[in-house]
């Protein structure tokens, strides 16, 4: 069966039968009015279809219009805050997949030595509060927000 951009609608209306949740169809246009089309496209598939656009100028444009019609969309390649802030602007979530990551894995929440209730495992931090103190240095103040996602972390207010 033919596809939109060589995928196949019978294999996402397979995948929508076997799997009770959100399914992400990622779109492959890289223009707006591109995206849209395959965006509502994946969209009229299944219900379950959640469209899958870059974090990009072109995607937020996308994600504007394509929420506004009531499709749900997923934000990728987020890779700052102010992306993350644009998503959330824009009018989407950017941590729709959290919640089914956390029931299957667990949760993790490395001991950092910096809540009300401080872990006494802090080996192997020596180098992360270094380079924490190096910013505050840089910067001439303390850090107000520190954000960490693994392999991918952020400093806000750091400015290289």
């Amino acid at each position: 069966q033919g596809g939109h951009n060589g995928v196949s609608q019978g294999l996402l209306r397979e995948i929508c039968a076997l799997v009770d949740g959100p399914i992400s169809a990622e779109v492959t246009a890289l223009d707006v009015e591109g995206m849209i089309r395959e965006g509502k496209h994946y969209a009229g598939l299944h219900e379950n279809i959640v469209v899958k656009l870059p974090t990009n100028a072109e995607g937020l444009k996308a994600c504007r219009r394509l929420v506004a019609d009531d499709v749900r969309v997923n934000m990728t390649l987020i890779f700052t805050p102010m992306q993350a802030l644009l998503c959330a602007k824009a009018g989407v979530t950017t941590g729709e997949w959290g919640g089914a990551m956390r029931s299957l894995y667990g949760e993790y929440r490395a001991p950092t030595g910096v809540s009300q209730n401080p872990s006494n495992r802090t080996e192997g931090l020596e180098p992360v509060r270094d380079a924490v103190a190096a910013v505050a240095t840089k910067l001439g103040h303390p850090l107000r927000l520190l954000l960490g996602k693994p392999g991918l972390d952020a400093l806000i207010g750091f400015k290289a």
